[in-house]
């Protein structure tokens, strides 16, 4: 929505990469700030999220987890019931998510001065290491059938 796009107008020493899937008309472009970039969803993704402050996403559970892999704050906005539900389900679980109906300037500010605790850079660490087990799946699977 445009009232995201004004948000982050206000944050001029900050750049935003948005990836969209259908990019809207050259007009409405040309009405952003300059520090608003909007691309195209591909690959480039990946790439630009591995040096960025934060993402602001919806909460898909892969992209949730991915960012987290990546020591990443994240704000997300759902978009319906079932990223609702990752959204109250990761909140109590992962630090430094956040999600809302309405993104606002203090989550900017937030994602922007974000504190990596002690709590976080532990959970990260479990978390990382929790993915590098090997076959951690296939073994649970076992145990429980």
């Amino acid at each position: 929505s445009i009232s995201i796009y004004k948000i982050m107008s206000q944050f001029k020493k900050i750049n935003f990469h948005i990836f969209l899937n259908v990019i809207p008309e050259q007009s409405f472009l040309s009405e952003l700030s300059d520090n608003i970039l909007i691309k195209k969803v591909s690959s480039d993704f990946h790439n630009i999220r591995k040096n960025c402050l934060g993402v602001i996403s919806s909460c898909g559970v892969e992209t949730i987890y991915e960012n987290f892999k990546l020591s990443l704050p994240m704000i997300c906005i759902p978009s319906n019931s079932e990223q609702l539900f990752n959204a109250y389900d990761h909140e109590r679980k992962i630090p430094g998510f956040l999600w809302t109906h309405q993104l606002n300037s203090d989550h900017i500010e937030w994602l922007i001065n974000f504190n990596y605790s002690t709590e976080y850079l532990e959970k990260h660490i479990n978390f990382c290491n929790y993915l590098k087990k090997k076959d951690i799946l296939s073994t649970y699977i076992k145990n429980v059938i």
